[in-house]
Parts: C-alpha cells; sequence; structure tokens
C-alpha cells in the first residue's frame, strides 16, 4: 500500500504522491499486476482523478458535485451579478441631481476596480 509497481515484469516500485490512493497488488482481490487505486484516483501512481471526479488540491480528488447544485451556484451568481448592477443604476439615477454625494462615485470606482 502507497507504491506503485513500475511494470508488470518490474521489481521496481514507486511512491505515489498521495499514498491512500494507492491500495497496492491483494492478492486473489485484483488482478492487475502493477495494483490497484483507491474510488475516484486512476492512472501511474494513482495521480490522475477517475471519471465524475474532480482535483480539489494536488494529488486529491473528491466527486464532482451534482448538476442541479451547479446550476444553483451559477444562478445564484447571476442574480447577485444583476442585483449589484441594478443598485448601482438606481443610486447612481437618484444621486445624478446632488453633486456633493459621492456614493456613485465611489460605486463606480469600486465597480471598475473589481473588473
Amino acid at each position: 500500500e502507497g507504491y506503485w509497481r513500475g511494470g508488470v515484469n518490474s521489481d521496481e516500485f514507486f511512491q505515489c504522491p498521495n499514498q491512500g490512493a494507492c491500495l497496492g497488488v491483494k492478492p486473489f482481490e485484483n488482478d492487475d499486476p502493477e495494483g490497484e487505486c483507491k474510488e475516484g484516483f486512476q492512472g501511474r501512481l494513482c495521480a490522475e482523478c477517475a471519471d465524475d471526479y474532480r482535483q480539489t488540491v494536488p494529488y486529491q480528488c473528491s466527486k464532482c458535485p451534482e448538476i442541479h447544485y451547479s446550476v444553483f451556484q451559477i444562478l445564484l451568481v447571476v442574480a447577485a451579478v444583476v442585483t449589484f448592477a441594478w443598485i448601482v443604476i438606481k443610486s447612481t439615477k437618484a444621486m445624478a441631481h446632488r453633486p456633493k454625494v459621492l456614493v456613485p462615485v465611489y460605486m463606480r470606482v469600486l465597480t471598475n476596480y473589481i473588473q
């Protein structure tokens, strides 16, 4: 465990970057002479994420979120941007005739800074 065999006929073993991902060869349990990877990992040294998994930090994989969760996040970001734009426009129109009030100026500067 924690090591990957260099090849079928090799006596050379390599330490896996994420030792918990390399399960090694378990006689009578798996047929892969190079070793087996933990669920969510694949490839040499078990250093790649399997399908439906994503890399969170180097050599760590976690299951991808469900599609409805991603759609919800995107809609939430779009709603926040639209709300912020509406507030900027509304305050700019309201303060247009009051030259001494600097809120719209600060909001425009903040918007330009964020971009």
